[in-house]
Order: structure tokens, then sequence, then C-alpha cells
């Protein structure tokens, strides 16, 4: 893809490639191919991502209307893919254990298999729906129409380089001002929220790359990823306690609650919460790496400049 080529024309040919790859994914989610659910997801998010950076490029109409449908995919994906990041945790931990809890890890290991056989055909079953269908075929529609050099959208015809620039440099400063107001005392969902703000910023970062030296832009997508890998991690430990929570619920309402439950699925627990910590003593460092003043200088010098193209 060239700099200049006008931006309706790039982006569409950047949601055509997810498109491209959701289509694929979503056949072998049927095989029950959890990396394949894992890519899908990633797809959608991008093209989430893009949307959001589209004002003017595409109607307004389209935007909110794929928006909000890619978003529901997204959600149809997301109880899978927790229990899919528990069971590998429950896994690792089962061989490793020496606290002699096998009938509880057993029970854990039932409980999630229930769940995501449930889960699985939940998703299965909107993948095989007329809605999901014809998302993708509505959505093919749009992006296979040209672009007319006479759009009225003002933003139709200007460079695809200017659009990301306008994106990254947006996305940049919103990770800059959520990030700052984090400590170790805030809320696990101001993390999760930086974190989503990171992921938007790193796939606006790698589209960039395909149009530019990816040697200016591998330090800050690296930063970003080192960032994403410890608030991910924050992340999953939090999924985890909720299911094991869950689980404890769904015990007392069956009457299988036992004090020897509680004190096992306790010290689960006390151990996610011992590693969330830890992962959160980690935090300070690594976004004053994310937020140094060398990275604010290289944003600035890479991408301010798209103020000379874009007036709105």
């Amino acid at each position: 893809m060239n700099p200049d080529t006008p931006a309706q024309s790039a982006l569409k040919k950047c949601f055509a490639r997810e498109l491209s790859i959701i289509r694929e994914c979503d056949n072998k989610i049927i095989l029950d191919d959890a990396e394949s659910l894992h890519k899908l997801r990633i797809s959608v998010r991008k093209t989430r991502a893009l949307l959001a950076h589209a004002q003017y490029v595409l109607p307004e109409k389209t935007i909110l209307k794929f928006n909000r449908e890619f978003k529901f995919l997204a959600q149809k994906t997301c109880s899978l893919r927790d229990l899919d990041v528990y069971l590998n945790f429950l896994n690792k931990y089962k061989y490793s254990s020496q606290d002699n809890q096998v009938k509880v890890q057993n029970d854990l290991l039932d409980y999630i298999n229930e769940n995501k056989i449930r889960e699985t055909q939940e998703l299965l079953k909107y993948l095989s729906s007329v809605k999901y269908i014809k998302l993708k075929e509505d959505w093919a529609k749009i992006l296979d129409k040209p672009t007319g050099k006479n759009s009225r959208l003002k933003c139709a015809n200007i460079p695809i380089e200017s659009v990301l620039k306008k994106g990254i440099i947006k996305q940049y400063q919103k990770m800059l001002q959520q990030g700052s107001k984090i400590d170790k005392s805030a809320p696990y969902q101001k993390y999760h929220d930086l974190r989503k703000t990171c992921k938007k910023l790193r796939y606006l970062l790698e589209y960039f790359s395909d149009l530019h030296s990816k040697k200016k832009i591998k330090p800050l997508i690296k930063a970003l990823k080192n960032t994403q890998d410890i608030l991910g991690e924050l992340q999953d430990y939090r999924i985890q306690i909720e299911l094991l929570n869950n689980f404890m619920n769904t015990k007392k309402t069956g009457n299988k609650y036992s004090e020897a439950l509680f004190n096992s699925v306790e010290l689960f627990i006390s151990k996610l919460d011992d590693k969330s910590e830890d992962i959160k003593s980690l935090y300070p460092e690594t976004f004053n790496k994310l937020s140094c003043k060398f990275k604010k200088r290289t944003y600035k010098k890479l991408f301010h400049d798209y103020k000379n193209i874009i007036k709105y």
C-alpha cells in the first residue's frame, strides 16, 4: 500500500483482509480450534479499531452499524476464550501442585468443560445464523463497492497516511491519560481499559508500518507489547478468580458445598491474588518506558503533521 493511497480505498483493503481471516477462522472454530478462535478475535478487534478512525472516510451510518455488529460478534466469543485461558492455567497448576487437591481440580475441570461445551454450542449456533451470514455478506458488498473520486465524504480521498497518523496520535494521547492515572490502588477495570487502548494503538501502528520502514515503528510496537503482556496477564488472573467464584456459587446452589471445598478454592484464589499483586508491581516501570520523553518525541516527529492535511 502506498502512503498516498486514498483513505477509503486503503481502509477497504485492510477491512477485506480482516474479513478474509474471519471467514477462514469461523470454519475452523467448528472443529474446536482454539487458535482459530484467537485469530478471529484479533481480526474483529482490528476491524473495530479501524472503524473507530474512519470518520468522514466511510458514512457515519455504516461505521455505527458495523461497529455494533462486530462488537456483538466479539462478545459472543468472550466466554469461550476465558474458559480456554482458565483451562490452560489449571492444567499447568495441576502438574505443579503439591497441595493434594486432585478432587477439587477434577471438579473444576468438569465445571469448565461443561461450560465450554455450552458456550461452544452457543457460538456455533451464532456462526451458522442468518444474522451472522448477512453481516459478512453486507460488509463484503460495502468493501467491494469502488470509491468515487467525487465522494461527498471529506476524507474519503485524502492519503491513508494522514488518517492513520491522526488515529495513532488520538490513541496515544488517550493511552497516556489513562496510564498516568493508574497506581497500585487503582481498580482492575482501569488496567483493563488501558490494555484495550494499547491494543488499538498497536493495531494502528502495525498498519502504519506497512506504509513505512518497520525500523521506525518497531520500537514503539515493542514497548506497547511489553505493556500489553503485563496487563493481559493481570486480566487473565482476574478472569480466573471470577470463574472460581462462579464455581463456588454453583456448588452452593447444588448443595455440594463443603468446608474442604471452600478451603481448596480459597487457596487457588489466594495464589491468583498474589500473582496479580506481583504483576501490578511491574506496571510503573513498564509504563514509564512506554511514556518516556524519547517515545513522546518519536510519536510527535512521526505522526503530528496529519494536521496539515486534516482540517476538521
